[in-house]
This record gives C-alpha cells, structure tokens and sequence, in this order.
C-alpha cells in the first residue's frame, strides 16, 4: 500500500475520468525521477547557539532546501545535562520532544514549511560550557530518504 501511495505522490498513477479507478502509465519512471530529484536538489541546514540567562540556550537552525520535500526530521543531540524546555517561532515542528527530555531529541514536520525557514527550541543546560550539538536532517523526496549534516556555526 505504501508503494502505492509513492507512486501516487510521484504524479505517477492517474485516475479514470469516469470512475475512482486509478492506474499507472506506461511511460512513468520512478527510478529516473529520484536521480534527477537527488542531483539536482539540495538542502543546507546549519545552527546556531544563544546563550540566554539562567543557564537556557536557544538553538536556532535555519533550513534551504529546493525542490519539493514530502517530509523533513531533524534528531539532534544533546550533551551531557542537557534538557530540551520547549520550541518557539512561526515554524514548530508536528512533533516535538517531551519537555525535559535528555540525549537525543527529534523533531518532525508532515509537511515542510516553505524554504528557507528558521526553527528555535530551548535546551537548559546544568553548567554552560562549550557544548557541541550535534544534528542531523533526514528528508524525504518522492520515496527516497537522505541525510544531511546541519553545520553548528557561532
């Protein structure tokens, strides 16, 4: 079935004009659009960490993509007694982490906001110190899933 739907989101099964019957094209090449899809759209992720009073730090990711996404994850992770607090922003994700969840946290969004967008959550941190955030995007374009690192900048 989730073939189906694949196929279906890749423009690639049609329905009849006089009924709900659907069916795919001869001419529909799935296997050539992802290469195409995959060479010639990118996506660039980086963050950046500001550091607020009382030991709260909001990490700011900013995502460009082009081409269409069907769905977009980022899993960060976070060091040692560090504790996500909350999002905030115009761009919150479907899908957020449990309020002080610790070590690895994810984010998911069905359906991606508009490129470029911008994203912040908060992580408390019990000592603040120089800490790397370690992130990943995955996304998905007509069934294929890639991964691409987000850069930490500051």
């Amino acid at each position: 079935m989730l073939r189906i739907i694949q196929f279906y989101n890749a423009g690639c099964i049609k329905i009849s004009k006089d009924s709900e019957d659907g069916f795919m094209p001869i001419n529909c090449d799935q296997k050539k659009r992802q290469r195409i899809s995959a060479t010639d759209e990118k996506l660039d992720a980086t963050v950046s960490i500001n550091y607020r009073q009382g030991n709260q730090i909001d990490v700011v990711t900013r995502v460009r993509y082009s081409g269409e996404l069907n769905a977009i994850a980022m899993k960060s992770k976070l060091p040692e007694n560090y504790k996500f607090l909350s999002v905030s922003g115009k761009n919150k994700p479907a899908i957020n982490p449990l309020e002080n969840a610790t070590d690895e946290i994810n984010f998911v969004w069905f359906t991606p906001p508009e490129s470029p967008f911008v994203f912040t959550y908060t992580v408390f941190a019990t000592s603040i110190e120089s800490s790397l955030i370690r992130s990943q995007i995955f996304y998905r374009r007509m069934g294929v899933q890639e991964i691409e690192r987000v850069k930490q900048i500051n």
